[in-house]
């Protein structure tokens, strides 16, 4: 009977160690992206827009508003990006990529980034969220006016530049949608 109650109590003694380390947050949080590359799909009649955003890592709760500044970066439009998409672990990135023989960025005069916080630049991980949006609009009169703008072919590339006071997530500083 002892030697049972032994066990028992080194068992939650063992689980409640592990807890502990479970619930602490990492020494340094980061940001970044969590998928590099996506495809989004544009609908006309319901606004043409979707989001994006910022992930915060390394904390269990977010205790302040967090700054992350960011930018469009067009060399990440390349062939290497390309063939991300077309390996990518989603199918259906695969499967929208598959006959696209190259990427080009959206001109930046037809669409708008709309960050939380709403100021160009910067997007606000407000505290309480491990989430910062970009809300992407695109202008739809000038994007639907080149019939070829229906071939998934268009991107848009932002790359994080600043995680203000967390770091940035080696390999996650950039996404192109």
């Amino acid at each position: 009977m002892m030697n049972k109650f032994t066990i028992g109590a080194a068992a939650l003694l063992m689980l409640t160690s592990c807890y502990e380390d479970y619930v602490m947050d990492y020494e340094v949080q980061g940001v970044g992206f969590a998928n590099q590359t996506d495809v989004r799909s544009l609908i006309v009649g319901e606004g043409m827009s979707f989001s994006t955003g910022v992930a915060l890592g390394g904390t269990i709760s977010n205790d302040e508003d967090r700054i992350v500044s960011y930018e469009t970066d067009y060399s990440l439009v390349s062939q290497e990006t390309l063939d991300a998409m077309k390996a990518h672990r989603f199918s259906y990135i695969q499967t929208l990529t598959a006959s696209i023989s190259g990427l080009e960025a959206l001109p930046a005069a037809q669409y708008s980034l709309h960050p939380e916080g709403n100021e160009a630049g910067k997007v606000i991980i407000r505290k309480g969220s491990h989430l910062g949006t970009i809300d992407v609009t695109v202008d739809s009169a000038a994007f639907l006016s080149d019939v070829s703008r229906t071939i998934p072919r268009f991107v848009i590339p932002i790359r994080i530049t600043d995680g203000g006071t967390a770091s940035l997530i080696e390999g996650k500083t950039s996404t192109v949608i």
